[in-house]
């Protein structure tokens, strides 16, 4: 096992310490807020030194700092601390290195909600006494950041802020080529306003741990480091205006033929299943995991541009599983965020939850192939649900990716995510300049001659006419409109998304 030291000298000669351990009286020093005022929305961090009596400074069973967040119209908010340490990043051949800055301290982050008045009344406990430091108070000015809300049932969009938000976003590795000092230039491709999906790299949501104990994972130096880029790689978003979600969670670990056999989870590696199967129902990994989700949430809290968290990708999620680590999410961001999972169950998409439905996206032979295979999707799940449907592939959609967008549009679905360096400019124009997420369209039948094929999507003002050429010829679309009365046509182009 590899553990982090730190050495410190004493007399002339050097003690080695173990970070994560600690073995003396509960006291808490230099504590500091990041801004006197900070803004609304805006990144903000308390930080202190701790020390007191814990064997592993992630059980919260050992340590646990925390503080009650209250603001105006005392509205409240529970915020967690963890212990951080800060790097300096550079390119070596290529090869992001990380050097670390300074000492560990412990850090509480947050992003103001409203203007006003806020106070942090803390609470620390290890595992022999509690104290209770000073309340914090401060004020929070305005910003025009926007944070992620729920539109509501019968909306099939998501909306930020006041603006509803169709996604065309990318799927992401954690770490590019050149590690988070060129994530920023991968989101800089996207461009601002688009959405990115963000892989993490292992299933304990992109933070590696060594040997599980009873209800936590044991960390190591390879934990502090992968959070912290997890910290950079956001930031960069931020930076670059792209909202993110983040899919945690791997199915390799839970699969029999790849890494069960080095999986934290399994009984063999010191863990409490025995079998995959036992994941979900076993009461000391649900446990395990809501330790984890407490420690990522933590870290992620204060980025008002995540707007969602997909659990385990790729594995059958059961809905009771699915709706038991919503509810912890929800009770430990600010925000709630919304959660899913993908794909996302029948089952599961019944659920009264703060989420979106995910969905597969998969190849087709051909382009008309691929937009009925996207509307044959969205439909299935409108049968049960009336959330927004998210399509998702796995793959490069490739030849369809210029008409995948549009295909997504058409379906009635949030939006499309897949690897593809997506161009979300000429959609968002279209859909942001006709204001179809205020209006309620259905699919509507279309007639075309033989050289084109067509899909409609209608409401009693007109509607969106998608079409797919066959030849250079000329030919003939009709569309079943609900009113008679004048109508206006205006050809998009699908590339420029100019009118």
């Amino acid at each position: 096992m590899l553990v982090l030291f730190s050495t410190v000298f004493l007399f002339g000669q050097a003690t080695v310490t173990d970070i994560f351990k600690s073995d003396v009286p509960l006291v808490v020093s230099k504590m500091a807020i990041s801004s006197k005022e900070p803004t609304q929305f805006g990144f903000t961090e308390i930080t202190f030194d701790m020390s007191g009596k814990w064997s592993n400074a992630l059980d919260p069973n050992q340590i646990d700092a925390s503080a009650n967040l209250i603001g105006p119209a005392d509205n409240y908010a529970i915020i967690n601390a963890f212990l951080n340490q800060e790097f300096r990043s550079s390119l070596e051949n290529g090869v992001e290195k990380l050097i670390p800055v300074g000492t560990t301290n412990w850090v509480m982050r947050f992003a103001p909600w409203a203007t006003g008045s806020f106070g942090v009344f803390f609470q620390f406990a290890d595992s022999t006494s509690k104290i209770t430091p000073p309340t914090l108070k401060f004020k929070v000015s305005k910003s025009n950041v926007d944070v992620f809300t729920l539109g509501g049932d019968l909306f099939p969009y998501l909306r930020f802020g006041k603006t509803f938000l169709f996604v065309v976003g990318n799927t992401m590795p954690k770490f590019v080529p050149g590690g988070s000092l060129s994530a920023q230039l991968e989101f800089e491709k996207i461009g601002e306003g688009g959405v990115a999906r963000l892989v993490m790299d292992r299933t304990h949501f992109g933070i590696n741990y060594v040997e599980p104990e009873e209800i936590a994972f044991r960390p190591d130096l390879s934990m502090l480091r992968s959070a912290w880029l997890n910290d950079a790689v956001i930031q960069s978003a931020s930076r670059a205006n792209v909202k993110l979600i983040l899919s945690i969670g791997s199915k390799s670990d839970l699969d029999l033929a790849s890494g069960w056999q080095s999986s934290l989870f399994n009984s063999k590696n010191g863990g409490p299943c025995g079998t995959p199967d036992e994941f979900f129902t076993n009461l000391r990994a649900r446990i395990m995991i809501k330790r984890s989700l407490r420690y990522f949430i933590a870290r992620i809290q204060a980025f008002p541009n995540i707007i969602g968290i997909e659990l385990f990708p790729g594995v059958n999620v059961p809905s009771y599983w699915l709706q038991e680590m919503e509810a912890e999410i929800i009770g430990l961001h600010i925000y709630g965020l919304l959660v899913t999972t993908l794909p996302t169950s029948a089952e599961s998409a019944k659920l009264k939850t703060r989420g979106y439905v995910s969905q597969y996206i998969g190849k087709s032979n051909s382009a008309i192939g691929f937009v009925n295979s996207c509307i044959e999707q969205v439909g299935a799940m409108r049968k049960v649900c009336n959330y927004p449907v998210m399509l998702n592939s796995d793959e490069p959609i490739g030849d369809y990716a210029q008409i995948a967008p549009w295909a997504a549009l058409i379906s009635g679905s949030a939006g499309i995510i897949a690897p593809n360096a997506f161009s979300n400019k000429s959609v968002s124009q279209f859909f942001k300049r006709f204001e179809w997420a205020k209006r309620k369209l259905i699919l509507t039948s279309v007639e075309t001659t033989e050289n084109a094929t067509g899909w409609a999507r209608a409401d009693d003002k007109g509607g969106m006419l998608f079409l797919i050429s066959k030849s250079k010829t000329a030919g003939n679309a009709s569309i079943a409109l609900q009113k008679a009365g004048k109508y206006r046509v205006e050809w998009v182009d699908s590339v420029t998304g100019e009118m």
